[in-house]
């Protein structure tokens, strides 16, 4: 959908770039609206239609400004003539330099036999051209740059001041032979090597006229620099006239003190060139730099106010000496020439003014046919264009803005801006031009002023966007903004950031979960690797157990049975013989040590039988099984081992109970064989819904790389006998730090015993 917006940009670009967007076959721009551009544009753009102009006639091919034709659109060319000038005084003064160091007497003057620039004169014609140089070659003038171009500027003054001196004092300050020593050619003349009196008050008013290029005077508003430069000129002027007419006197003042024809063509140059320098504001050549009728008129005189005078001098020369006519045919013939030649200039004149006006009223027809095409463009806008003076009073009200605001034109024209935003807007920096006026700029593309809020003439509040530019008409100031309904674009983009976040919420989700599942599936094969090194570490263990069992029963037991069968035999035999006298005592004491090898072998049957499982475990419970472990590992390993618990017993299924003694015994296995500790306490305690049991020492602990060690079965099995009964087991260790080994399982009703 094209919109005025594209068109605003188009013409901002400048005519020429419009011209080649419009004829763009791939451009978005419907046909209807490709037609009405390809006229607008034929009304901007000087190349796109040639033959509806004069020559003499020109558009600006570019602006920042959106401007329409102006009657008077061609500006004098005198954006170079102070960097022509600056240059050809430079050139100027460097050739007679040149003449005066090489000795060419050529190079000094323009023609033979006429007077030479002199040393001092060249050398300050060079420091005033490169002044007018640095002070007008781009602007904004550098500081640096500035300073020099000053300093070269005092530099003239002074010499010139220093020579007026000289000429006024009588002295010689060596300011005429410094450089170059320049010999008399007569005997007369004191000061050879000396500028003109002239010259010095030239360079004097010059100087100063650089100095004050860009100060304007309080009172009359008029530039200082132009008056100066005035005076020169009319100064080296006279000059200028002793040389056309051959009048000695004009051009001389003393022997050696003429001025040159070079000097005054110099000084001529330098006064051109200052009041070029900066013609476009308010000056002597302001008027000339205009394609006005008065700037035309200007101009055209110019050369008669310049050139007329002295044909009329020659004339009167002429007139006054004797001719081959006689005296009345002579004056005829003078008169003619006179009449002539003014009538030459005014009808030149007449005619210059004729085709200014000719083109004025072309321009202005191309005017309003351009205005009247612009019209129609912004009323058949489908965006809103609202146009306003410095007051923010509408005076551009386009029916898309009716339709947008609900308010007619005839009412909308004439009110404050303010009345079609929220009054909480029409304030301070809530109005969107009060935005725009304050930052300076000339142009905020849509979007750049942010979230504005339009309100109709029912109350609605709607949001929409804004472009605003500013138009400078005189010293008025027009406004123009263009505005779009974004309520359902917003709509849909917060439709559209909702399905996004949805969507980024379902993508976090999964990607927790594939986490969780990944985490699960290594947790998973993690468990499945310890549960397989488990189960072959319970194999080895259940073969060294009944290895052990196998070496106790056949160490002690068969030793013991033995025994116990040697001391049945010799009774046997003691009792055989009925022969040999009885010895009642030796059988009281064999039969006293059968009866203790007998208690030993019970003793060995129970401890090994205790090992296997505990009998005060089934009989008397948990609380009195852990103390009467921790009684048994102090009598083994003589660590003092403390046990804590409660009070009455806790009453588990066989399960659950013997799962936290195995508990309880691997840790104290570790601890005798690892921990090197001296005190152990055992903890046994009911935490809420769940059975804390607690074994902790002050041994040199377990490092982190061990406890985590997939290969320590030991710790892994008691982690997994906790898991199996839905707890787990936590152990917390540091070196040299001791180890604690909490295991928690769920006191509930599955692990509970109901007692008869």
């Amino acid at each position: 959908m094209w919109h005025s917006t594209t068109l605003v940009k188009a013409l901002k670009t400048g005519p020429s770039k419009a011209s080649h967007a419009i004829l763009d076959p791939h451009s978005s721009i419907p046909t209807r609206a490709r037609r009405c551009l390809e006229i607008i544009v034929a009304d901007f753009d000087p190349l796109h239609n040639d033959e509806s102009r004069s020559p003499n006639s020109e558009c600006p091919s570019s602006s920042n400004d959106f401007r329409l034709n102006s009657p008077f659109p061609k500006m004098f060319r005198l954006k170079y003539v102070h960097l022509w000038a600056g240059g050809g005084v430079i050139m100027l003064a460097v050739t007679a330099l040149l003449g005066w160091i090489l000795g060419i007497d050529a190079l000094k003057a323009i023609l033979p036999g006429l007077i030479s620039m002199k040393v001092n004169t060249a050398v300050c014609f060079i420091l005033a051209g490169g002044s007018l140089l640095l002070q007008s070659w781009a602007e904004p003038v550098p500081l640096a740059r500035l300073m020099l171009a000053r300093a070269f500027a005092a530099l003239v003054a002074v010499v010139g001041l220093l020579i007026i001196v000289e000429w006024l004092s009588g002295t010689n300050l060596g300011l005429d032979q410094f450089l170059i020593p320049e010999s008399t050619t007569g005997g007369s003349d004191s000061s050879p090597g000396r500028m003109p009196l002239a010259s010095a008050m030239s360079f004097v008013l010059l100087g100063t006229a650089l100095l004050t290029l860009d100060i304007q005077a309080r009172r009359t508003g008029r530039w200082i620099a132009q008056d100066l430069t005035v005076a020169v000129m009319v100064i080296t002027g006279a000059a200028f006239l002793g040389y056309f007419y051959r009048v000695d006197v004009l051009n001389q003042f003393a022997p050696y003190s003429a001025i040159a024809l070079n000097s005054v063509i110099a000084f001529w140059l330098l006064g051109l060139g200052i009041l070029s320098a900066r013609h476009k504001r308010d000056g002597i050549l302001s008027v000339f730099a205009t394609n006005t009728p008065e700037g035309i008129l200007a101009r055209r005189l110019l050369p008669v106010l310049l050139f007329f005078p002295l044909l009329e001098g020659s004339l009167q020369i002429v007139e006054d000496q004797p001719r081959l006519f006689g005296f009345p045919t002579g004056e005829v013939f003078l008169t003619v020439l006179r009449i002539g030649v003014l009538g030459g200039v005014v009808v030149w004149t007449i005619e210059a003014l004729h085709r200014a006006e000719r083109e004025r009223r072309k321009a202005a027809e191309a005017l309003w046919r351009s205005n009247a095409r612009l019209d129609g463009i912004i009323s058949s806008a489908m965006d809103a264009v609202i146009s306003v003076d410095e007051q923010q009073r509408v005076v551009i009200f386009n029916p898309a803005a009716e339709e947008m605001f609900g308010v007619a034109a005839t009412n909308a024209i004439g009110q404050h801006l303010g009345n079609f935003i929220p009054e909480r807007f029409r304030s301070g920096y809530g109005c969107p031009i009060t935005q725009f006026a304050r930052t300076g700029t000339r142009t905020r593309e849509m979007g750049e002023l942010g979230a504005i809020t339009g309100l109709r003439a029912s109350g609605e509040e709607f949001p929409v966007e804004a472009s605003v530019s500013q138009l400078q008409i005189g010293s008025e100031k027009l406004f123009t903004v263009i505005l779009r309904d974004v309520s359902e674009r917003l709509r849909a983009e917060t439709s559209v950031l909702e399905s996004q976040r949805r969507a980024h919420s379902r993508q976090v989700e999964l990607e927790k979960l594939i986490t969780a599942l990944k985490q699960a599936e290594r947790e998973l094969s993690r468990s499945r690797e310890n549960l397989r090194g488990l189960a072959a570490r319970l194999q080895a263990v259940r073969e060294e157990e009944r290895t052990r069992v196998a070496r106790e029963i056949h160490d002690v037991l068969a030793q013991e049975l033995t025994r116990m069968k040697l001391d049945i035999a010799w009774v046997e035999r003691r009792l055989a013989e009925p022969s040999r006298a009885l010895n009642e005592r030796a059988v009281l004491e064999k039969l006293s040590a059968m009866s203790a090898t007998t208690d030993a072998a019970i003793w060995s049957v129970q401890r090994i039988a205790t090992e296997l499982r505990p009998v005060v475990l089934d009989t008397l419970g948990l609380c009195a099984a852990i103390e009467w472990q921790a009684k048994d590992f102090e009598s083994r390993t003589d660590i003092p081992c403390t046990a804590r618990v409660p009070s009455e017993d806790i009453h588990l299924n066989g399960e659950c109970s013997t799962a936290l003694f195995r508990i309880l015994q691997e840790s104290l296995t570790n601890v005798a064989r690892h921990a090197g500790a001296t005190r152990v306490e055992i903890e046994l305690r009911p935490e809420s819904d769940t059975l804390v049991l607690t074994t902790s020492d002050n041994g040199s602990g377990i490092s982190p790389q061990r406890s985590k060690d997939p290969h320590s079965l030991g710790l892994i099995g008691m982690q997994e006998r906790a898991a199996a009964l839905g707890g787990e087991c936590h152990i917390t260790s540091g070196p040299g730090l001791g180890t604690v080994v909490e295991a928690r399982i769920p006191f509930t009703a599955n692990h509970q015993m109901v007692t008869p």
